[in-house]
């Protein structure tokens, strides 16, 4: 009887140490007199998010172009304005047919005002030209305002009491697509690719030349530069310190010629401050590598037999400055 209790006490301390030495384990059995020990699971560990980064707004000038009008009354017509960036610089058009149409040449206090992505007002100076007056040379100036920028509206606010007020203090100005009233037939840039399609005479194919699309800088004239964009679009800017910017705007037409090498460019343009004045014309041009030659005319390019351009970026373009207290440079149109 002794023997039989010391066996099963026996017994029982061997499976206590069995299942001791088995916790944690699974013991699948695959097949009789056969198991497969599963451990168990390790934790999933999340994998991080991935960072993001948030993205840049547009700067000031960028934010601030557009169409705007400020409504009328009774007494007046409403007051079309369109302010245009050129190469992070800032230009506009003001017009109604109570006061007619003026250009906008807007110079920020601050240097890099302008290229400011956070900035909702700067501090500018501004001097208007219209060939409607003084034959288009700068009306006094220049005169002080607080350009104040908002999600669906401009203001030129705070007049400084100096120069020509050529827009409205404090008036404000609603954009295009929040704008309900009456609207003015006014394009000061109207002329498109088919419009110059219609224009351009001959039954040649048309062509642009690979390469021919981008910004050109003028080899013999470092202020001047010429941009030929996508659907015919072409811009001609050209800006010296103490004179009025020449800013032209339109579009082209390039066909093949009789002559190898070279295309036919018909273009149509207008320029700011001339209201919707055409300047058109034809030039023969070759392309060969970085170097853009136009036989010139002399619409665009007065009392040039031949004009070269070479290639630039945006970066190219510098800052407008308003005119020296110093006599302004000759004026010369080239």
């Amino acid at each position: 009887m002794i023997y039989k209790r010391f066996a099963a006490v026996l017994l029982t301390a061997a499976l206590l140490f069995l299942c001791a030495c088995g916790a944690g384990e699974k013991e699948t059995p695959e097949s009789p007199g056969e198991t497969v020990t599963v451990s168990a699971p390790e934790p999933s560990v999340p994998e991080p998010e991935p960072e993001i980064i948030p993205e840049t707004p547009p700067p000031f000038s960028q934010r601030a172009a557009g169409l705007y009008y400020a409504p009328g009354d009774e007494e007046y017509f409403p007051v079309q304005l369109r302010l245009y960036e050129v190469y992070g610089n800032l230009y506009g058009s003001i017009y109604s047919p109570d006061m007619g149409f003026a250009a906008l040449e807007i110079f920020p206090r601050e240097d890099g005002a302008l290229s400011s992505p956070t900035a909702a007002e700067v501090s500018v100076r501004v001097m208007a030209f219209s060939i409607q007056s003084d034959f288009g040379r700068y009306w006094p100036g220049p005169a002080g305002y607080t350009l104040r920028l908002k999600e669906d509206s401009v203001t030129f606010a705070e007049w400084d009491g100096l120069g020509e007020e050529a827009v409205p203090s404090g008036l404000e100005f609603i954009a295009d697509a929040a704008y309900d009233g009456d609207r003015l037939d006014f394009e000061p840039f109207p002329y498109t690719a088919e419009f110059v399609e219609w224009l351009a005479e001959g039954n040649l194919p048309k062509t642009v030349p690979e390469g021919v699309m981008g910004l050109w800088q003028r080899d013999d004239d470092e202020s001047s530069f010429l941009e030929i964009g996508e659907g015919g679009f072409l811009q001609l800017y050209r800006k010296v310190r103490g004179l009025e910017a020449q800013l032209y705007r339109g579009a082209y037409v390039s066909r093949m010629t009789d002559n190898e090498g070279s295309c036919a460019m018909t273009y149509c343009l207008s320029k700011l401050g001339n209201g919707s004045m055409p300047v058109d014309g034809t030039m023969l041009y070759t392309i060969s590598g970085d170097t853009l030659i136009f036989i010139a005319d002399d619409n665009l390019f007065p009392g040039r037999s031949a004009v070269t351009f070479h290639r630039a970026e945006p970066g190219d373009v510098p800052a407008a400055q308003l005119p020296p207290d110093a006599a302004a440079p000759e004026r010369t149109e080239q």
